[in-house]
């Protein structure tokens, strides 16, 4: 079995760089490249996740540890969890609604979403809470008209919109969208340079927005340079996807929103 140094330096050669390009693209230097290969040295645990994306393999396979594939797991059930979930929500809204002397069927209120996306249904309490619903979105708000005039007012909200509008924390926002949040978890300043094609400064500014914003964390090592290395990883990818997907998709709503109801309250 080959050791980890062994190993860097094959799949360095397999990817057609020099130890000066692979210093470069993580941050350290062709001679710290060469102390790794040649058994004197062995890089940071915490630098072995930005390998294994620099060369596109396993962390294991650093370690020539991979084995058989394991047979993949049966995921019909869970990928219909969001559409499941979504219609019986809506039948059960539609349930309430026709109890009060209407006759609204959740299939004909569905096809006309289909047919019509930028329609939508209401519900608004009088004491707390609200519904809302269009062709992809189906969301309940426990709270009162007070609570949006206080979000207004809330300092990290607005700050969250103003770095909202910085092209930078944006193009990084939809990389790591994009990117697998499980093959990209650290990485270091001059990895993510090259992996998100944006200049140093870029990188900096980005950083610096994503740490502000609870989305990335900063450790710094010793990787045999005189410096210590900076490793980055990804705090919070599911608030992308959790938070930051639902959220845009109801700043679009609100961007392009037209009053075309089917069934409205409030």
């Amino acid at each position: 079995m080959k050791n980890i140094g062994e190993r860097i330096a094959e799949l360095r050669r397999e990817a057609g760089m020099t130890q000066e390009a692979l210093g470069e693209v993580i941050g350290v230097s062709a001679q710290t490249v060469s102390k790794w290969e040649n058994g004197n040295t062995a890089p940071d645990i915490s630098l072995l996740p930005v390998l294994a994306e620099v060369f596109g393999v396993s962390i294991d396979s650093l370690f020539s540890m991979e084995g058989e594939a394991e047979a993949p797991v049966g995921r019909d059930g869970w990928e219909k969890i969001p559409e499941t979930l979504y219609d019986g929500f809506f039948r059960a809204y539609f349930k309430i609604w026709n109890a009060g002397g209407g006759s609204k069927k959740p299939e004909d209120v569905r096809q006309y979403f289909s047919d019509h996306p930028e329609a939508q249904s209401g519900f608004s309490s009088d004491e707390r809470g609200i519904i809302y619903f269009n062709d992809e979105i189906g969301l309940v708000w426990l709270s009162g008209p007070e609570d949006t005039a206080r979000l207004l007012r809330d300092e990290a909200v607005t700050e969250l919109f103003a770095d909202l509008c910085d092209p930078v924390f944006l193009e990084v926002l939809r990389f790591f969208a994009e990117v697998n949040p499980s093959t990209f978890t650290r990485f270091t300043a001059a990895s993510f340079t090259k992996r998100a094609g944006l200049d140093p400064e870029q990188t900096e500014r980005a950083l610096a927005l994503c740490e502000k914003h609870s989305l990335m964390i900063p450790e710094k090592i010793d990787s045999g340079e005189e410096e210590p290395l900076t490793i980055w990883t990804v705090a919070h990818a599911p608030k992308i996807r959790f938070v930051l997907g639902p959220m845009l998709a109801m700043a679009k709503r609100f961007a392009e929103f037209r009053n075309h109801w089917w069934c409205l309250r409030g």
